[in-house]
């Protein structure tokens, strides 16, 4: 039997150098989400996941402002993706740009609302669109629409803590103080005792109940 040759070896062994090198720069692309996206969007800046993905990323990593041109991108090639909208509303939210992040989430907010309908989204999804919509119009000054949109995402998932405590918030600015009592009561009986605010949320409604 004839034994592969020296100049066989070496060639082996060049192929062998040149995958374990690919294999090493793959790895280094795929060290976190953000560096993969960025070589998928690349290789694709024309399709609308890359980019969603590669913002969704930054999202991930409260970069908002660097999530927001990929987001817009998106929309450019395709203005109906609903995903792209709500996740720019978030940037825009955190960015102290709730006329902006409003506008998106009211433009998703009927397709969404659909979604959850036909079982095709949670309904905790629906929640925390009511959600963002409320803390953008409680954010703008706008109290009654803000109320509204707390007490709908609480209708869809009553033990919400966050949004229950939107709403307390609400209802204390406008010194309401029996329905603040209500839901807070309501809320610290969701909240279980690993819950970091419940003592304070306990002391709250001692000093709310004080003021009847």
């Amino acid at each position: 039997m004839k034994l592969p040759s020296l100049k066989m070896y070496k060639s082996l062994t060049i192929v062998i150098f040149i995958l374990i090198a690919m294999t090493i720069m793959r790895n280094n692309i795929w060290q976190t989400d953000i560096k993969l996206w960025s070589d998928n969007v690349k290789k694709s800046q024309a399709k609308a996941r890359p980019n969603l993905n590669l913002g969704i990323a930054y999202l991930n990593e409260d970069r908002w402002q660097e999530s927001e041109p990929f987001f817009k991108r998106v929309l450019e090639i395709n203005p109906e993706f609903h995903r792209a909208k709500y996740s720019l509303s978030e940037a825009l939210f955190n960015m102290q740009r709730y006329e902006e992040a409003l506008k998106y989430l009211k433009e998703v907010e009927s397709a969404y609302l659909i979604l959850v309908r036909t079982g095709l989204e949670s309904k905790k999804r629906g929640a925390v669109l009511y959600h963002n919509i409320a803390a953008c119009y409680y954010k703008l000054g706008n109290l009654k629409e803000a109320e509204i949109y707390y007490k709908k995402a609480i209708d869809m998932v009553p033990d919400s803590i966050q949004t229950m405590e939107g709403l307390v918030d609400l209802l204390i600015e406008q010194n309401r103080k029996e329905e603040a009592i209500f839901y807070m009561e309501e809320l610290i009986a969701l909240a279980n005792s690993e819950y970091k605010n419940r003592e304070k949320l306990k002391n709250i409604l001692k000093e709310l109940k004080k003021g009847d």
